[in-house]
C-alpha cells in the first residue's frame, strides 16, 4: 500500500486532461471531477465516474445534490491523504466552497481500461457515530422528477408528525433487525429503486451499534433549514432532534403517492452536540 500526500491544482489538471498529455493519477483524476463540476459541466462529471456510480442515481438527481451540496462552485479541493492498492485509490479530502466553508469528504477511485473513475464520494461527519454519509444513493435520494403531484408545503405540525413517523418506524426496524415493515412503509418510487435486503445493508451499522431513537418521541425537531419542496417536487426536511448524549441528525424526503406523502430518501446519524 502507498501512502502519499497530495494538493491538487484544478485549473493544471484540467489542461493536461484537455491537451491529451499522460493519463491522470487518481488524485488527479478526482480533482478534474470536481474542476468539472466547478466549470457546471456536471453531466461530463457524472459520465466520468464508473457504472455503479451512475446507476445509484440518475444524472439530474446527480446535479441537484451536488448543487445543493455546494461542490459546483468549490474554489479549491486538497488531498491530505492518498492510498492506493492495485486498482484501488482512497482519498482524503477537503473541498473549499465559494462561500468560504469546508467540507471534508472521502473518495472511492477505481482504475477501469486504464483510467482512474470516481466510484464513490462520501461526506465525512465529525464527532459522528457513523463517521460519513452518502448523498449520492439511492438509499439517500429519490430519483427523477416528481412532476405529477406537485404539492403545496404541509404545515409545519403535519411535517414535524411525518418525520416522526419515519423515524419512530426506522427506530423500529433497527430494534427488530428485521426491516420488512419499514420497507412496505416506504414509497413505492424508493422500493423500485431498492430491495429490502439493500436497505437493511444500507444501515446494518445501526443495528450492530444497537442504536435505539426512541427519545424522538419526547422532543420536538429542529427544523434548519425549513423544510421545503425542492426542484424535484419533493417534500425535505432536514434538521435534528436534541436528544442527549447524541443529537439524532437528518435529512428526509418525501414524495407524495396518494394519499400521503412517503420516504423516498433517508440520511440519518447520531452526532454529539
Amino acid at each position: 500500500m502507498k501512502l502519499s500526500h497530495y494538493l491538487g491544482s484544478l485549473s493544471l489538471i484540467a489542461f493536461l486532461a484537455a491537451c491529451g498529455g499522460p493519463k491522470l493519477d487518481a488524485p488527479s483524476a478526482a480533482s478534474l471531477f470536481f474542476e468539472e463540476l466547478k466549470k457546471g459541466e456536471t453531466q461530463k462529471a457524472f459520465d466520468s465516474a464508473d457504472f455503479s456510480f451512475q446507476t445509484s442515481q440518475t444524472s439530474k438527481t446527480f446535479e441537484f445534490t451536488a448543487q445543493s451540496l455546494g461542490m459546483q462552485n468549490a474554489t479549491s479541493v486538497v488531498w491530505t491523504r492518498t492510498a492506493v492498492e492495485g486498482k484501488e485509490a482512497k482519498l482524503d479530502g477537503e473541498i473549499t466552497k465559494a462561500n468560504g466553508s469546508k467540507q471534508q469528504i472521502a473518495v472511492v477511485m477505481v482504475k477501469q481500461d486504464g483510467a482512474w473513475r470516481l466510484h464513490s464520494l462520501q461526506l465525512v461527519v465529525p464527532n459522528g457515530v457513523f463517521p460519513t454519509e452518502n448523498p449520492f444513493s439511492l438509499v439517500g435520494k429519490g430519483s427523477g422528477f416528481n412532476d405529477s403531484f406537485r404539492r403545496a408545503l404541509p404545515p409545519e405540525k403535519e411535517i414535524r408528525r411525518i418525520v416522526l413517523g419515519a423515524v419512530l418506524n426506522f427506530n423500529d426496524a433497527i430494534q427488530k433487525g428485521d426491516f420488512g415493515d419499514f420497507y412496505k412503509s416506504v414509497s413505492l418510487t424508493w422500493q423500485s429503486q431498492l430491495t429490502e435486503h439493500r436497505l437493511k445493508n444500507a444501515f446494518q451499522g445501526f443495528i450492530d451499534a444497537k442504536v435505539n431513537l426512541e427519545g424522538a418521541k419526547e422532543v420536538q425537531p429542529v427544523f434548519d433549514p425549513a423544510p421545503e419542496i425542492n426542484g424535484e417536487g419533493l417534500l425535505v426536511a432536514s434538521g435534528y432532534y436534541p436528544t442527549t448524549p447524541n443529537r439524532i441528525v437528518f435529512t428526509m424526503r418525501f414524495i407524495y403517492e396518494l394519499p400521503h406523502w412517503k420516504l423516498i430518501g433517508l440520511d440519518i446519524n447520531l452526532v454529539k452536540p
